[in-house]
């Protein structure tokens, strides 16, 4: 199935065959994260990973590879203790 993503003021949307998907918007601060993978673990639909490159603190932080598959639970965000992931729905 083609997909296509395009960037509008409210956010990214995804066309897909089935029709219109607006997609998430998480925004991660990969500076403030400490690389722990709380939120890599309790993600549901394994939309983060860790980076394999570091921040300048030294850390794999974690990143969105999977946009797609994330549903703005907002789970990531209420693990991080370091408040450095927001969900926007």
């Amino acid at each position: 199935m083609p997909r296509t993503k395009r960037q509008l003021p409210g956010g990214p949307v995804l066309y897909t065959k089935e029709g219109i998907r607006v997609v998430t918007r998480v925004i991660i601060d990969e500076e403030r994260c400490k690389g722990c993978e709380l939120c890599m673990s309790f993600c549901p639909r394994g939309a983060i990973a860790m980076s394999s490159r570091f921040n300048s603190r030294g850390h794999h932080p974690a990143t969105l590879v999977a946009e797609e598959k994330c549903n703005s639970c907002g789970i990531c965000a209420i693990m991080c203790p370091d408040v450095a992931i927001e969900v926007y729905r």
